[in-house]
């Protein structure tokens, strides 16, 4: 072994910063610079003194100082180092460790094909394994072939889009070429996993003394992912070949020790800190010999505790506020859980519990369709997968159980539409089913990374069909596409003067309270779901002095005979001066007609919708539009992907206070587009609503809805 390393010696406090990307990628975009000051996780961390320190990482100094003797499981290593025999350590390191990789510890986890994106469409696992065999590679969608030796600081992308390599030393090839192994006993997946992982050993040292962010090969992220599975289950498949060396496996160890190592001196924090814990379980578990498993272990467990506590929402929801990422932190959590539980050993109930709680997320949020929202840097995942790890630990959770066998089993939750108050986002629907009607208004707090501009945005589903979208996340590359996707621009909320919400201007990490309310209205009964927001933290780069507010009044029962959703939207300056206000709402890529203040959208399955606008000076359809801004697109995690959005946008100038109403009326399929109006005063104190529908008419005072001493 050539690996650099160094020994812990003395002990001294980090100080210093947290190098956590809230938008990866975008390191140098305003508000992100200088990472968050995270001195406060590491005030009981002990790091070596590195400074001077360049030692080589041999099998003498992993013999010597990395490994427990206790006990008489490593009797015969130990003999054999005492007299300095490194031959016979080694040999004898190799007979313990093949034995002691029984299949009680073979712990596998179905290939990730659907998060990791390190596959072709239309390949399976076995057309992976294969293609990895010549050195073919693909990471985040971007395939690249090797010649020769694989360079693991390499970065084919044009543009340098730096997740491509920093991905791609997340090892995902290596679980891959483990199955393949298993399923055939082919040892040429043995020697491309032999020549993937020494490569990189020997290419790749231990940052000496570099914070978790730093670096391509060592970030936290990737140590963390690789130890929790990618690694562990490619040793445990490739240990019994004949054609791995016993310096192999001390190689292979010793480089498990190290990225536990790092993983405990050099955590992070945000859902970072998930997988570092994860990655630092699995070592401290699944190798009790190091000698500082039993610390490692004990460690993980108090830092998960403890991130739970500050991160979680008291509904439960993480606080990034996004459910994508929601989700790594949970199933990382739960990783932890499952390990132990695999393993029977115990872990604390109070853990468990505040995981449980992060599962019922997914519940709340759940859409007709059977996805989630695409909130922040989210994704639209199925619920049902979301929810099948948990539903293993949880098994007692009837909820869980309807969820994830499509009704067969279980129970449905008691509650329909809900509203999680400290989060700030009302999530309304009529029923359970595939065809209820869905409607959800975001009026949260900027959260803590993976951050969007999207503030009282509005998302709706009807009759098993989507109707109302968002951009959506992108690949996290500097492109156009993607700060669109971040920006208000992307979202259906109002631009003033061409410009979005701008929170980030003046946002700090260090404000950020979980344990207050967002300040939003809720109101709901069987007839009727009442939510308000405001947004009041200026647009544009000049932060403009205009505040807006939003409230969604979501009709469950009318005399139409069909639920409907009126959108109130009040903009209101305090610099006298005229705007120019611009209501965006991106539809599915589905056809539409405009005809005057009226859009009629109509969806694959015979289901439409009504989209109408009162108070507007005009209206304009917009699609796939790059000049003189981007507008109408949705946009993709593949970097050279993006797709047009039919984007409607309701114009509206004036000096004084505006009211604008929008229309949400979805009919069922077989039912007729029918004739409706909607009528509405445009001064900032009018609450009455008409709408004709046919020859019915519906009167709606706000007020009596939205009662102010609620």
């Amino acid at each position: 072994m050539s690996q650099q390393c160094s020994w812990p010696t003395h002990s001294w406090p980090l100080e210093g910063r947290c190098l956590y990307y809230a938008l990866l990628g975008l390191t140098q975009a305003p508000g992100f610079a200088g990472g968050h000051d995270c001195s406060a996780y590491y005030a009981s961390s002990a790091l070596p003194q590195l400074k001077g320190m360049n030692i080589i990482m041999t099998c003498q100094h992993f013999f010597k100082h990395c490994l427990s003797y206790d006990g008489i499981r490593l009797q015969a290593v130990e003999q054999a180092v005492r007299h300095e025999d490194w031959e016979k350590a080694e040999k004898e390191f190799g007979i313990f460790l093949r034995n002691y990789l029984s299949p009680r510890l073979a712990f596998y986890k179905p290939l990730p094909l659907f998060v990791a994106p390190i596959a072709l469409e239309g390949e399976t696992w076995k057309d992976v394994a294969d293609r990895i065999l010549n050195q073919d590679i693909v990471s985040c969608y971007i395939r690249y072939q090797f010649e020769g030796e694989i360079d693991w600081d390499y970065n084919p992308t044009p543009d340098h889009f730096r997740e491509w390599t920093w991905q791609f030393n997340r090892h995902n090839e290596f679980r891959y070429l483990a199955q393949a192994y298993r399923e055939t006993g082919d040892e040429r997946y043995t020697k491309q996993y032999l020549k993937m992982i020494l490569s990189w050993i020997e290419q790749e040292p231990v940052p000496e003394n570099e914070p978790g962010g730093a670096t391509d090969c060592w970030r936290t992220i990737e140590t963390g992912l690789r130890m929790s599975g990618n690694w562990y289950e490619a040793l445990h498949t490739f240990a019994a070949s004949p054609i791995v060396s016993d310096h192999d496996l001390v190689t292979i160890v010793a480089s498990f020790w190290e990225n536990g190592w790092r993983l405990r001196h050099f955590n992070t924090c945000g859902n970072w800190l998930f997988m570092e814990m994860a990655g630092l379980t699995y070592v401290g578990q699944l190798f009790p010999f190091f000698k500082e498993a039993e610390e490692w272990s004990r460690y993980a467990l108090q830092r998960l505790d403890g991130a739970l506590a500050e991160q979680l929402y008291p509904e439960g929801f993480q606080y990034e506020l996004t459910l994508g990422y929601h989700n790594v932190v949970l199933m990382n959590a739960l990783s932890i859980l499952e390990l132990y539980q695999f393993l029977g050993k115990t872990y604390p109930k109070e853990i468990a519990a505040k995981i449980h709680k992060m599962s019922e997320i997914f519940v709340k949020y759940a859409m007709p369709n059977g996805n989630l929202p695409d909130l922040n840097d989210g994704n639209p995942n199925s619920v049902k997968k979301m929810l099948e790890e948990p539903a293993k630990i949880f098994s007692e959770d009837e909820i869980f159980c309807f969820f994830t066998t499509d009704g067969k089993e279980g129970k449905l939750p008691t509650y329909t539409s809900v509203q999680l108050p400290n989060v700030g986002m009302a999530i309304m629907r009529t029923d359970w089913t595939r065809d209820a009607v869905w409607c959800l208004l975001e009026a949260a707090p900027f959260g803590f990374g993976h951050q969007h501009e999207d503030k009282l945005e509005v998302l709706f589903q009807a009759y098993g069909s989507s109707f109302l979208t968002e951009a959506g996340t992108n690949a996290y590359d500097d492109s156009p596409l993607h700060r669109y996707s971040l920006s208000s621009f992307g979202h259906n909320t109002v631009l003033v003067d061409g410009c979005g919400q701008n929170r980030r201007a003046r946002y700090s990490r260090k404000d950020l309270r979980t344990d207050v309310s967002a300040g939003m209205y809720w109101r709901s009964n069987d007839i009727f779901d009442a939510a308000q927001g405001v947004y009041n933290e200026g647009y544009g780069e000049n932060l403009l002095p205009v505040v807006h507010t939003r409230r969604v009044l979501f009709v469950k029962q009318s005399e139409t005979g069909f639920p409907f959703v009126l959108i109130i939207d009040r903009l209101e300056n305090t610099d006298q001066q005229p705007h120019q206000y611009q209501a965006v709402w991106h539809m599915e890529d589905l056809p539409i007609t405009l005809e005057k203040t009226q859009a009629y959208i109509c969806a694959m399955n015979g289901a439409s919708l009504v989209w109408q606008v009162a108070g507007a000076d005009k209206i304009d359809l917009v699609k796939g539009q790059t000049t003189p801004v981007f507008q109408g697109w949705k946009a993709s995690w593949k970097e050279e992907e993006k797709n047009p959005l039919p984007t409607v946008i309701a114009k509206r100038r004036s000096a004084g206070p505006v009211r604008m109403v929008t229309l949400l009326y979805p009919l069922p399929a077989g039912e007729k587009k029918p004739d409706i109006q909607l009528i509405a005063g445009e001064k900032q104190e009018d609450t009455l609503i008409r709408l004709l529908v046919q020859e019915k008419e519906i009167v709606l005072d706000e007020s009596c809805y939205f009662v102010k001493s609620e």
